[in-house]
């Protein structure tokens, strides 16, 4: 439950924070084509709703699993269903991320950008 409620939540801001702007401001640069700048804006529009439907899922997994942890058993099919939804959702996301979004930041952005990303979710960390 931990990972879900913290390394989850940081990776997406992570991602919604620091990377998804600077790949906006890269792909607005004069050399980028209109083209990519649309398709640069859907990814990250796409990945955000992502991870609000993964967030909303976690919540309500979240419950059932707190309904576990002090031994009150809720409906077993509505649990299966849920984790099958949310595991779903999660292995299409970290897919989607690395063949679209990862290659794309590697593309688009310079060391000094990913450095300064790397300095920023560092620092995120260390907030909590």
């Amino acid at each position: 439950m931990r990972y879900f409620d913290e390394a989850a939540q940081h990776h997406h801001a992570d991602e919604q924070e620091d990377l998804f702007p600077r790949l906006l401001k890269a792909a607005s640069t004069d050399h980028q084509s209109t083209d990519q700048q649309a398709q640069v804006q859907a990814l990250c529009n796409q990945l955000c709703a992502e991870h609000a439907n993964m967030a909303q899922l976690w919540l309500t997994l979240r419950g059932y699993l707190i309904k576990v942890r002090s031994h009150q058993l809720p409906e077993r099919q509505a649990m299966a269903l849920l984790v099958a939804e949310f595991t779903q959702a999660y292995e299409a996301h970290t897919a989607f991320e690395d063949e679209r979004l990862l290659p794309l930041a590697e593309k688009l952005l310079s060391k000094e950008a990913l450095t300064s990303m790397s300095q920023q979710m560092k620092a995120r960390r260390q907030q909590t």
